[in-house]
């Protein structure tokens, strides 16, 4: 299908089309990541840094489109563990803000994407990341597939709920550790330079050349890993399989290191 034509179809028209082809989308979508995570995360560019270990789980939505949840083990990655809330030090700050980023330029506010394709569905042009127009593009990107708007499944409590995301969320001009209340709970994040309440975090030069939405987190603690890579692993288990390993890993993963 000619992408222009795909450009014309409505979102319950496109819905359709996969639909039909299901087999199709879900091939496409497995050869598209692999041939991503060969020459672009594990390539000569290492936009993410060195990858010296990695879970990752393809899972499906309702409307069978599938995606990726992702653990990254980072050579030489600082240790967060000893921070508390409040300012990156300089010697971290540099790692945070080589992974995640949560800006959006100002250009983008009156960008008007009603007379051009939607950005996912452009070819990453062959330039650095240094040109003009790669920028302009990861603008158009960011604006498109990552800025957050509420809606039901994340006002879990009605329209006027507070949204389960934490957004909107509080700009600011250097990276920083965060006191958050999210999905239930009060944790330490990291937070990346903001200047968009509704961006969630992305690495620019991923999210260039992959094209779609993502939620890019640097997570402080090894439980925190531990608690992310046995939840997706059992997410669909029986009998309160996750809570059971999420107890064992609360007794022994006390001063252990991520890995």
């Amino acid at each position: 299908m000619d992408p222009l034509e795909i450009a014309a179809k409505s979102k319950t028209e496109l819905a359709e089309v996969l639909g039909t082809h299901l087999n199709l989308a879900v091939e496409h979508f497995q050869v598209r990541w692999v041939t991503f995570w060969d020459h672009i995360v594990m390539g000569e560019g290492r936009p993410l840094g060195t990858i010296v270990d990695c879970f990752w789980r393809v899972e499906f939505q309702e409307r069978g489109s599938p995606h990726i949840h992702m653990l990254l083990c980072v050579e030489n990655a600082p240790d967060l563990s000893t921070l508390g809330e409040g300012v990156i030090p300089p010697e971290v700050k540099t790692f945070v803000d080589s992974i995640v980023c949560a800006q959006l330029g100002s250009e983008m506010n009156d960008f008007d994407f009603s007379e051009v394709l939607h950005p996912c569905m452009m070819r990453a042009p062959m330039h650095s990341m240094e040109n003009d127009v790669e920028e302009v593009r990861a603008g158009a990107l960011a604006q498109c597939v990552q800025t957050h708007r509420c809606r039901k499944y994340c006002k879990l409590g009605g329209q006027h709920a507070n949204c389960r995301f934490g957004d909107p969320r509080p700009l600011s001009n250097e990276s920083t550790i965060q006191n958050v209340f999210r999905h239930g709970k009060t944790k330490l994040v990291v937070s990346p330079a903001r200047t968009h309440s509704r961006v969630n975090e992305y690495n620019p030069s991923v999210l260039s050349f992959l094209g779609a939405n993502m939620d890019a987190q640097i997570l402080i603690y090894a439980y925190g890993a531990a608690v992310y890579t046995a939840f997706y692993l059992t997410k669909h288990e029986e009998n309160n399989l996750a809570a059971r390993i999420l107890y064992q890993l609360s007794k022994n993963t006390r001063n252990r290191i991520v890995k």
